[in-house]
């Protein structure tokens, strides 16, 4: 054994490489994954300034101070630190998708750099400091002065969403303020980047300007965090204020939150982004009471393709019942062919196509080259057809929105309250009353009464003012003839009735809409009051006296103000003096 005859020379020394745990810390690698419900940073999707979740600006303080306490090997909360020359280079756009990567990247003397994606996104200086200045708020914010604060914090964040900052619930930390943004408490919920973010919501608050802002810069040593102060100062506040108190200095730009001071914070105003909310365009112009052509230009191209479609189909059903060439000219009247508009209709009609539904049977049916029997089927098919009619798209043209909104327009405006109620006589599968209560309840009509009287078909029957040329070969074909009211005799039944005709809607097809009223048999006196445009002393006393006189005359007034102004005014009037008591 020779082991124990060798030793350790120790005569001479060399220099090894000795490993330090912590040198490899000065990069530091972060991932924030805040779409995830289960990830702590979920909170940060709160932080939405206009319309857009951004990454909160004290959030990458927050990482850097985090790292510096992994450098050193301390805790956080036992590490005060002071940033210094902190300038924000960009802002970072969380995605609920894809978490986002944080390079920190700190150098011995304290200068750091926050990058992602190789972008830098924050830079500035940072260094501990064991002992630091107290910083209370408490000292400026006495018991006495939690009086004047205010702005509760629906108050606080319903101004701030008007400058564009949407907080969600876990950023709106402002509990309570004051009118000028001087001072408020703070709620501490154990986050610090949520802490530090709604310190700064302050200084927003006590801006005059109602602008969107967002910080970019804070100069020299001006901010400090000495969590070990703030401790002790949060244990006492909590109790006796049921906040943290924050103080907000406009002349030296300082804030102050228990072991937090932050001074002269850059700002640069940030672009509004256009509303993304689908506007509402509206539109005034003269409805006449009376008017032809009532549809609109695409419901006018639909139901005149239906009406072309059944013509040429109603063409084909003459020439199987025998018809010359000459008899069906007579009747067509130039009407065109195109097979391929009705082979479309044909594959896909509807319930709504009660007229071409009626056209194909015929044409479909065994003997019709025979044309009594023919006429027979076509007899049938005009029952069944008079029993859909009120189905089919062409007699529903005036319960589209244009005609009937005009007609009702006149109604609401006329009408002594926002209660209406609906009496409908009829035997039809579509009430007329059921789309007027759509209307009405979309226009604000509070309560809305429906009553539909049925009665027999031989007694009451739903009739058009006109026939198209297809109801006109269908009825020929069946020697029968289709119900149909002339607007004059219609316009004679109602001067037989003492009706007074208000509106005539007419879509030049088949259909005519009227709104009656019954003729008044009292005499009105007519009190005529020009309206002159600026120079309302002219005629607004005279209005004033004439309304307190009609209220008290026993003998009915009819007052009528006239402008020839294109801005009068009159209309706004009216309304405001109907929503007075009594008007």
């Amino acid at each position: 054994m020779i082991s124990p005859l060798i030793k350790w020379d120790h005569s001479e020394s060399w220099c090894v490489a000795k490993w330090d745990r912590n040198a490899n810390l000065s990069q530091k690698i972060i991932e924030v994954n805040a779409g995830s419900d289960e990830s702590p940073d979920n909170y940060m999707l709160d932080h939405c300034i206009d319309g857009i979740c951004l990454y909160p600006a004290t959030g990458y303080l927050v990482l850097v101070w985090k790292a510096l306490a992994e450098i050193k090997g301390k805790d956080v909360l036992s590490l005060p630190v002071t940033f210094e020359e902190v300038k924000i280079h960009r802002a970072t756009v969380l995605s609920k998708e894809v978490s986002t990567k944080f390079l920190i990247d700190i150098t011995n003397a304290g200068e750091f750099e926050i990058s992602e994606g190789g972008i830098t996104l924050c830079t500035g200086r940072i260094y501990s400091q064991e002992e630091s200045a107290k910083t209370d708020a408490s000292e400026l914010l006495r018991r006495k002065d939690l009086k004047s604060l205010s702005l509760k914090q629906s108050d606080i964040y319903k101004e701030l969403k008007l400058r564009g900052y949407d907080y969600g619930p876990s950023l709106q930390g402002l509990v309570r303020a004051d009118l000028e943004g001087n001072k408020g408490l703070l709620k501490w919920t154990g986050e610090w980047v949520v802490y530090l973010d709604t310190m700064l919501h302050i200084s927003i608050l006590s801006s005059p300007k109602p602008a969107l802002c967002l910080p970019t810069r804070i100069q020299n040593r001006n901010m400090k965090i000495n969590p070990i102060l703030h401790k002790t100062v949060m244990n006492s506040a909590l109790k006796e204020y049921n906040g943290v108190p924050v103080f907000h200095d406009k002349n030296t730009k300082r804030i102050i939150s228990g072991g937090v001071q932050l001074k002269h914070l850059k700002t640069n105003f940030a672009p509004r982004h256009r509303n993304k909310q689908i506007p509402v365009l509206e539109e005034y112009r003269f409805i006449p009471y009376n008017k032809s052509n009532i549809l609109s230009k695409s419901d006018a191209e639909t139901v005149g393709r239906y009406i072309h479609v059944c013509s040429l189909l109603a063409q084909m059903m003459l020439e199987l019942s025998g018809k010359n060439k000459d008899q069906i000219s007579d009747i067509k009247k130039g009407f065109k062919e195109a097979d391929e508009l009705i082979a479309s209709y044909l594959k896909s009609y509807t319930n709504s196509h009660a007229l071409l539904k009626s056209l194909c049977g015929i044409i479909n049916s065994e003997p019709r080259k025979d044309s009594k029997v023919l006429a027979r089927y076509a007899k049938n098919y005009v029952k069944s057809y008079l029993s859909e009619r009120n189905n089919d798209i062409i007699s529903q043209t005036m319960l589209q929105e244009t005609p009937l909104r005009t007609v009702m327009d006149v109604v609401f405006v006329n009408a002594a309250s926002r209660r209406l109620k609906i009496l409908e006589i009829a035997e039809t599968s579509v009430p007329f009353s059921t789309k007027i209560s759509e209307f009405a309840q979309n226009l604000g009509v509070l309560n809305v009464n429906n009553l539909i009287v049925h009665s027999t078909p031989d007694i009451l029957e739903k009739k058009r003012t006109r026939l198209v040329l297809a109801e006109r070969i269908l009825s020929a074909a069946a020697n029968t003839v289709l119900p149909i009211h002339t607007e004059s005799d219609l316009e004679q039944i109602f001067k037989d009735l003492n009706l007074q005709v208000i509106c005539k809607k007419s879509d030049s097809l088949t259909s005519t809409m009227y709104l009656l009223r019954k003729s008044a048999d009292i005499p009105y006196e007519n009190i005529v009051i020009p309206v002159i445009e600026d120079k309302y002393e002219k005629w607004v006393d005279d209005l004033s006296e004439q309304i307190t006189m009609a209220s008290m005359s026993s003998d009915p007034k009819r007052i009528w103000l006239v402008s020839e102004a294109s801005n009068s005014g009159i209309i706004g009037l009216v309304n405001c003096l109907r929503q007075e008591p009594g008007g």
